[in-house]
């Protein structure tokens, strides 16, 4: 994952969790590019001020949460999302997840289909690409009905409800019902 812009919106946004991210990342050996030298904080990482880097974290309004079990290489990794199936450039995949535990990606974001692909702008056309639908991503889907032709509907919503941790671990409950529809 590129995380070379988080220094930019660890300032605009005022979060120093993901400022503290990325020079995790550039400790252990990402690559930096110019995006680290313009936006670098100078001030704040030589101030020996350190974060504590949550486990959990829940992105609000486009209603997603992720988690881990630590920050160490292998740990276990997991994240839905919810939110609007017609985001521009968004993909109809309410209720997508990835997993990873001890190394392995066990469930994954394929990522987003090449955006040349013939028709790919055409009003209805996009969704019909793998990638782009329900099918092609982690999700729950319902086939053959004509009034959810993409598996899911493009104006469906997924609300995260509740996010939270216990003596388990960190849990999150996303409503999907608006995604698939009426009967």
């Amino acid at each position: 994952m590129d995380t070379s812009s988080f220094f930019f919106v660890a300032e605009a946004s005022d979060d120093p969790v993901l400022r503290e991210i990325r020079l995790l990342h550039l400790k252990n050996g990402k690559n930096t590019n110019f995006r680290d030298l313009v936006y670098f904080p100078f001030e704040t990482a030589n101030s020996g001020m350190e974060v504590e880097l949550p486990l959990d974290y829940y992105m609000e309004g486009i209603d997603a949460f992720v988690t881990r079990s630590s920050w160490e290489k292998g740990a276990l990794y997991a994240g839905i999302i919810g939110g609007m199936n017609n985001a521009s450039h968004g993909q109809v995949d309410s209720g997508s997840f990835v997993y990873h535990n001890g190394g392995t990606v066990w469930f994954c974001d394929i990522g987003t289909e090449n955006y040349n692909c013939y028709g790919f702008w055409a009003s209805e056309t996009r969704y019909r690409y793998y990638k782009m639908s329900a099918e092609g991503n982690n999700t729950l889907f319902l086939a053959n009905r004509k009034s959810v032709p993409y598996g899911q509907t493009k104006n469906g919503f997924g609300y995260m409800i509740e996010t939270g941790d216990n003596e388990y671990g960190a849990y999150a409950i996303l409503d999907n019902t608006s995604v698939y529809g009426t009967y």
